[in-house]
């Protein structure tokens, strides 16, 4: 093998080894640059990270400030709010002690009361002082609507009997109102919680309203006295009387019954209903009785006037005959003048006794003339 042929295998085996070094050293400069600029980057991030971190802490410094003078200012308000609500407090606390005072003397009161409504209770046991409560209770209630002249208490009828009270509507009618209070009955049927005998007792209690109700219908409605057809049971007490109507609208019909006997159960509320529809009525009828007293006063000041009238005119008649009278003699005096002169001879004016007339004439003429104007 010659030596040019040797060393052309060389070159050719050196070749790529010269270009991959070349490459190498060339990727090699490249990667220092982009080191280098990598370094100059990153110090150049560093610094901005520096500048960012000093102005953080200075903003988070400013605002910590402003928050710690933010809670201290809070904090100082707290304190002065808890002081003065600790004051009030100690006020309210000093009147509620006073007030706790009161509220035992109060509850002390209270047990007073409720030993006196026992006692109370234990008054109303007895029926006689039952049913004169009932009946000042009624007194009570009708002085507050209606006039004194138009009720009447303890109305005795010519058999003896008394009703509690009279509402006068007229003259001569009277609506009887008497006052039950049948309250033993119906404690008994409330008291009790076992509901057989309490049917049981609420039995005894609508007999005895019936028989309350059958009293009044044979005692107190009178008509031969003066009475309506009708009377009115006076309930003092609410409860009992919804007992009564509710006990009517389920089984015991008491109402039905009452009305049947031609008796109206009231209460108090209810009762005081129907007075002011009574008092209403009497205002009405005393507005007729007016209106027909005046009524009466002009037909009288009617028939006054007719006969006013009928002397006026003859009074007109009398002023016209007069007048007619009047210028009658006016004419005559004239011609009496005329004649008396012609007699003595004289000319016109020359007589002194004639010459009024003519004034007078003329005064009387004016006096005619208002007469017919008037």
């Amino acid at each position: 093998m010659s030596l040019e042929y040797q060393i052309a295998i060389v070159l050719v085996l050196l070749i790529p080894s010269i270009t991959g070094t070349l490459f190498l050293l060339k990727l090699i400069r490249s990667q220092k640059a982009q080191q280098a600029e990598l370094t100059e980057q990153r110090g150049q991030l560093g610094q901005l990270f520096n500048e960012y971190q000093i102005k953080s802490q200075e903003a988070v410094q400013n605002q910590f400030k402003g928050i710690v003078d933010t809670l201290h200012t809070q904090l100082q308000s707290s304190q002065t709010n808890m002081n003065r609500h600790m004051a009030s407090s100690g006020e309210t606390l000093t009147q509620v002690h006073a007030k706790l005072a009161g509220l035992s003397k109060t509850a002390e009161n209270l047990a007073q009361v409720g030993a006196d409504v026992n006692r109370l209770q234990d008054l109303f046991k007895a029926p006689k002082l039952r049913g004169r409560l009932g009946e000042i209770l009624l007194e009570k209630l009708l002085a507050q609507v209606l006039p004194r002249e138009h009720y009447i208490v303890q109305h005795a009828f010519k058999s003896g009997t008394v009703v509690d009270a009279a509402i006068r509507l007229t003259d001569t009618m009277l609506v009887p109102v008497d006052s039950k209070f049948p309250l033993e009955a119906y404690q008994r049927a409330s008291e009790i919680e076992d509901e057989t005998e309490r049917r049981r007792q609420l039995r005894q209690f609508h007999t005895a309203v019936k028989k309350q109700i059958h009293e009044i219908a044979t005692k107190y409605i009178v008509p031969d006295e003066g009475t309506y057809e009708f009377a009115l049971m006076y309930i003092p007490s609410e409860s009992v009387y919804y007992q009564i109507v509710t006990d009517s609208a389920q089984e015991a019909d008491l109402i039905e019954y009452a009305l049947n006997n031609h008796v109206v159960p009231v209460s108090p509320n209810t009762f005081y209903a129907y007075l002011s529809v009574i008092a209403y009525g009497l205002k009405g009828l005393r507005i007729e009785q007016e209106a027909h007293n005046i009524r009466a006063q002009l037909a009288s000041l009617d028939r006054v006037f007719l006969a006013f009238m009928e002397s006026f005119q003859i009074l007109g008649k009398h002023l016209a005959n007069a007048q007619t009278k009047h210028g009658e003699a006016d004419k005559l005096v004239s011609r009496f003048s005329d004649q008396l002169s012609r007699v003595s001879g004289q000319t016109d004016g020359a007589i002194s006794a004639p010459g009024p007339i003519p004034l007078a004439r003329k005064s009387q003429d004016s006096e005619q003339s208002d007469l017919a104007a008037s």
